[in-house]
């Protein structure tokens, strides 16, 4: 009894690719949107939460000194209002920075895109 192995066969047909431009970038350019690029950073959601933190605390402080019986004591209101002026304040300021942080990081990701730009502009344009 002869042991047989077996075959198998495949077709293939190789397909060159298209064609394309492409850029030879200088180095100095090529570095240039390196460093561009590694500058750019995920959004830090720090103040963000923060403001979502004490938007919060300030209707929880609004409805405590709201909800209050007359004859509380003044202390008392005058810290839940306080309490919530403050968480008020501070959250609208939070959201602001956060706002701020994150514009300024949009830029640094125009900024990139400039680059890029700058660098496609030195190579004429081919018609396809």
């Amino acid at each position: 009894m002869t042991k047989q192995t077996p075959v198998f066969s495949q077709e293939y047909e190789l397909k060159s690719p298209s064609k394309e431009g492409a850029y030879a970038v200088p180095e100095s350019d090529w570095n240039r949107l390196k460093k561009t690029i590694s500058r750019i950073k995920s959004g830090d959601t720090l103040f963000l939460s923060l403001a979502f933190f004490f938007l919060g605390v300030a209707p929880t402080a609004l409805f405590a000194a709201m909800s209050m019986p007359p004859n509380t004591e003044d202390v008392k209101l005058v810290i839940f209002w306080s309490v919530f002026a403050s968480s008020t304040l501070a959250g609208i300021i939070c959201f602001i920075v956060h706002f701020v942080i994150r514009r300024d990081l949009t830029y640094t990701k125009k900024e990139a895109e400039d680059c890029m730009k700058d660098i496609e502009g030195q190579y004429p344009k081919q018609n396809q």
